[in-house]
């Protein structure tokens, strides 16, 4: 019996040697497609370290490990479902992966941390790093943002490289000064536009109060955070990315030629009743004719301005990975932005639009000990742009808005481009239509350099000894900002025929006539245009524990910021934030946030305010009724917010009541000083610009959220937002009575504002059994405004105040179309500006009933230059390694006031025309003209009022961007190429529009005044090692 025990027990310890006995196993790690998976991480469950019982899978997604025969393999992978596979003495594996769409949104950046999507009670919206790249070439963040997410706003005024703006609304005004969002990369307010957006991981939209408030006094009008990459524990992964773009003018651009202007200039002086300077039938012909291109020039400023082609070019190395210690991401990156002008590298000076950036970022994380992790972020940003030396330089200069509405208001008939002989021709008379070749190209250059750089440092400290989920956390930054200027000055002679007799004996004539050479280039002296330092530092407390079913976190953290530019007083500010969350059973949310804060703009005594929010959350998937119900419900939330923000952008620092400035006036000026006798010379005094109020502060916005969000089908996800907004004491300049003894006004918080809308957006993403993955995204936004309160003065009509009418409310004058005849202008009342009015002059209604056309009939109207409808629509298709993806966007709501020198003829004594202008009122189209009758500009004060007829509908459709792909199979770019991955695209930017705006300008633009708005053709590669 002895013995028999005791074979047994030998037996039973055989078989648990055996299984404690380490075996090798060996295998691969593929995605659903059969595709290896390279740097998937394969480990031994509960594992401590990845280097003694883990492993990354290779370039064929093979693995080999040696590990106990009864241990438990966990396969992971970003973008995938983590699996759990049992060893059970198996020593080879095969493991497919399934995605996990929705791995990547589990978690949220908001405010001074992270939260579990599911958890969340704000009104949150998130877009990944990848979205931002597949947008057509642009390089810009704000413009990638572009119909990309609900309630975000972007209207696009520029493409000048290296100076392209795009403004950006979160749900819409609620401010007629500033409504631009707060901005934080990495948590650090920072120019954002200029960041590669090959260097960012996340970027979060931030809209409700809930969402809001621990940013205290610059909350309100939104928060975008942006956050970088980070390295992971893996080998190294090297990625390349690189395009180049092909671009043009978005507009078109054409004119009547200069015989169809000339008839029209007659055609306007007999409406004015005067014959003197027509032109004959014989000059007509000339022009008509083309008789001699450098007396009877044509020119096609479009053709001659600007060329078929714009380039520019983008690149990128990052490289990415760690260990246990360290973990590493780098990133270097180059843009160059070409010119669409016909502006050409001069040998002494380069007037192009031009723009060089070189980005520069690397952001380590090291874990000191198992409790200590130290953050490091170095970077910057160097760029050089190089812009023609006739743009806003110096005050000889034309402003850069004078310079681009030139271009387009230039006549085409007054001088030859240049004359056989090579002198480039211009007509000193006519002052401002002066040839724009030469100031593109002739007339020197500015070149600006740029430099940021910045560097942080963060520290988080587990304090778990303390209490379980407890941590310190503390950050400081510095970024240093400066920028430089210096212009050359080049000008050159100029010729012209000044009369027939000249043209025909071959005299030219130079001008300035005291010129007798060309004059050698000068460099004016390099200036430090601008020079900023911030530094930033925060402290913080965090907690976050689950008992049972109880969750609980918190958050107080202080920060303070300090930026000085040049040799002002800098600018402080100071904040303490609070926040604190529970959720019940993973169903019952609620969550509290508040923040003291302020900035020295204003008097010590009201530089601060708190700002509180709540927010309530309810998970009810979770609830047993939906369960057991509602089966293809796979998530369900309401949630509800309500709180305060506050915000002082777009208005001055007050920090100094009263604003000293010097002046000067002499004797012959309106205004002069007497001390008994008048000073002779006059010296220089002080004067204060206005009155102070040291009870002046920011304005507070009051939100309110509800929301939803549902998940159905695992194919279908769709959020809803309904939202409202008051704001309080919006700064206002008010003017003050004479009796009051101050001459100026005096800034107060004497407006009030509401605004209110909704957010829809629906997502279908599927995969058939064939592998075709497909998805469509619906995006649909509606925001309307009202003013409450802004200080109209008493006498004002009712009608034109500003009160109960959306913000930036236009008054102009109401039309009823032509005056049809002379009988039909002698009934109607007359109008207050001079000129001679006839039948085909736009008829005003008389608003007020006062017998006379004037500016009390100015009417509210709908005008606004923001549109308060978006939508957009996009569309993905991936199949077997090609991938096709592509956004429409839309606006409706939005209307442009048309520029004067791009609607009305014959302006500044030329006789340049529109093509409108064929469409003109005369008594043989009075039927179907759209244009009144043409007048020369002095005579033409009548039809030139704001009214319906300048105001034009800017709504657009627009196919934003698309973009087609192929990627290689990984085994194939490994083995020809030695590459983890490589991917070739063809993409595009604004490539079609479709609107009934004026075709010679971009609707998204509105104005001649800036460089025009560019649509992009890139071809491009993704490569990865």
């Amino acid at each position: 019996m002895t013995r028999r025990l005791f074979l047994l027990m030998f037996v039973c310890l055989q078989f648990f040697i055996a299984g404690a006995q380490n075996i090798r196993i060996q295998g691969k790690v593929l995605d659903e497609n059969g595709e290896p998976l390279i740097g998937a991480t394969v480990m031994l469950k509960n594992a401590s370290d990845l280097s003694t019982a883990g492993t990354i899978t290779d370039i064929n997604g093979s693995f080999n490990l040696n590990l106990p025969a009864d241990g438990t393999l966990v396969v992971t992978f970003i973008g995938y479902r983590k699996q759990e596979i049992p060893i059970n003495g198996q020593t080879s594996f095969t493991i497919n992966m399934q995605a996990d769409v929705s791995e990547l949104d589990d978690i949220v950046v908001v405010g001074f941390g992270v939260q579990k999507k599911e958890t969340v009670v704000g009104s949150i919206t998130q877009a990944k790093g990848e979205e931002l790249l597949k947008t057509g070439g642009v390089t810009s963040v704000s413009e990638a943002l572009t119909g990309l997410l609900p309630g975000v706003v972007t209207l696009q005024n520029s493409s000048q490289p290296g100076d392209a703006s795009t403004d950006i609304l979160i749900r819409g005004k609620s401010s007629w000064n500033g409504n631009a969002p707060l901005v934080l990369v990495d948590g650090i307010e920072r120019p954002y536009d200029q960041v590669d957006p090959n260097e960012i991981q996340s970027l979060s939209v931030l809209k409700d109060a809930s969402a809001t408030a621990v940013f205290g006094v610059r909350g309100a009008n939104g928060v975008i955070l942006i956050t970088t990459k980070r390295g992971t524990e893996s080998k190294p992964k090297i990625s390349f990315n690189a395009n180049v773009t092909a671009k043009q003018m978005t507009s078109d651009y054409t004119i009547p030629t200069h015989a169809q202007s000339m008839q029209m200039y007659n055609e306007a002086l007999i409406n004015g009743n005067s014959y003197s300077g027509m032109y004959s039938e014989q000059e007509i012909a000339m022009w008509q004719n083309q008789v001699d291109p450098y007396f009877y020039p044509e020119i096609d400023w479009e053709k001659e301005l600007l060329k078929d082609l714009g380039w520019s070019q983008t690149a990128n190395l990052n490289v990415s990975g760690g260990n246990k210690f360290m973990k590493y991401f780098t990133s270097v990156g180059y843009t160059h932005e070409g010119d669409i002008f016909k502006t050409e590298k001069q040998a002494e000076y380069d007037p192009r639009f031009n723009f060089n950036k070189y980005n520069l970022r690397s952001n380590f994380d090291f874990s000191v000990t198992n409790t200590t992790k130290l953050s490091v972020n170095l970077g910057g940003i160097i760029s050089k742009q190089t812009r023609p030396g006739g743009v806003g330089a110096s005050a000889n200069d034309y402003s850069k808005n004078e310079f681009f509405r030139r271009i387009y208001s230039t006549p085409n008939h007054l001088y030859p481009l240049y004359y056989e002989n090579g002198q480039f021709g211009e007509d000193p008379s006519f002052q401002n239509a002066k040839n724009m070749y030469i100031r593109l190209n002739k007339e020197g250059s500015n070149i600006i350099n740029q430099a940021n750089v910045f560097v942080d440092f963060k520290l988080d400290q587990k304090l778990d000894f303390i209490t379980k989920g407890l941590s310190f956390k503390g950050s400081v930054s510095y970024t240093n900002k400066a920028q430089s200027s210096r212009k050359i000055n080049k000008t050159i002679d100029r010729y012209f025929y000044a009369s027939s007799e000249d043209y025909e004996n071959n005299v030219f004539l130079r001008w300035p006539t005291m010129d007798t050479y060309e004059e050698p280039i000068s460099y004016a002296n390099e200036e430090m245009g601008t020079y900023n330092r911030q530094l930033y530092y925060d402290a913080s407390l965090n907690y976050n524990r689950d008992f049972g079913k109880h969750s609980v976190s918190a958050l107080l953290l202080t920060l303070r910021e300090e930026t000085k530019s040049k040799v002002q007083f800098p600018d402080r500010y100071m904040s303490h934030v609070a926040r604190a969350t529970y959720a019940y059973n993973a169903r019952y949310l609620l969550e509290f946030n508040g923040s003291i804060s302020g900035i020295n703009w204003f008097h010590p005594d009201y530089n601060t305010e708190d700002f509180y929010s709540g927010a309530i959350g309810w998970i009810i998937s979770e609830e047993n009724f939906i369960k057991d119900n509602l089966p293809f419900i796979d998530k369900m939330k309401v949630r509800y917010s309500w709180g305060e923000s506050g915000s002082y952008d777009g208005f001055r620092s007050l920090k100094f009541n009263w604003d000293i400035q010097p002046e000067t006036f002499n004797v012959n000026g309106n205004r002069i000083l007497y001390f008994g006798d008048p000073v002779n010379p006059v010296n220089q005094f002080y004067v204060t610009s206005g009155a102070s109020n040291k009870f002046a502060f920011w304005e507070i916005a009051i939100k309110q959220n509800i929301g939803v969000e549902l998940d159905m089908f695992r194919k279908l996800s769709l959020t809803f937002d309904f939202y409202k907004e008051q704001r309080e004491g919006i700064l206002s300049e008010q003017l003050m009575p004479t009796w009051a003894g101050i001459d100026g006004k005096i800034i107060s918080n004497l407006g009030e504002s509401k605004t209110q809308g909704f957010e829809l957006e629906a997502t279908w993403r599927n995969k058939t059994r064939s592998g075709l993955n497909y998805w469509i995204t619906g995006i649909f936004a509606y925001t309307e405004n009202r003013v409450v309160k802004r200080g109209d003065p008493d006498g004002m009509p009712e009608y034109q105040k500003y009160a109960g009418k959306p913000i930036g409310t236009v008054n102009a004058l109401l039309t009823d179309g032509f005056y049809g005849s002379w009988d039909d202008l002698y009934n109607r009342p007359q109008s207050e500006w001079s000129g001679n009015r006839i039948p085909g002059d736009l008829a005003y209604l008389d608003y007020n009933a006062d017998g006379v056309i004037n500016d009390r009939d100015r009417v509210p109207m709908k005008y606004q230059s923001t549109p308060n409808l978006t939508s957009s629509l996009q569309l993905g298709i991936e199949y077997k390694g090609f991938h096709l993806t592509a956004m429409l966007t839309a606006t409706n709501g939005m209307y442009r006031n048309m520029p004067g020198t791009m609607l009305w003829e014959f302006q500044n004594g030329n006789t340049m025309t529109f093509n409108h202008s064929l469409n003109r009122w005369t008594p043989e189209t009075a039927e179907t003209a759209e244009h009144p009758a043409l007048h020369l500009q002095g005579d033409n004060k009548h039809n030139m009022q704001t009214s319906q007829f300048t105001y034009r509908d800017a709504s657009y459709i627009r196919l934003r961007n698309a973009e087609f792909g192929y990627t290689l199979p990984k085994k194939t770019a490994q083995k020809l190429l030695g590459m983890t991955k490589c991917e070739l695209y063809l993409s595009g930017n604004n490539l079609l529009t479709f609107t009934d705006f004026d075709n010679r300008i971009d609707p998204e633009q509105g104005t001649t005044n800036l460089y025009p708005i560019v649509r992009r053709f890139n071809a491009g590669v993704r490569i990865g090692f």
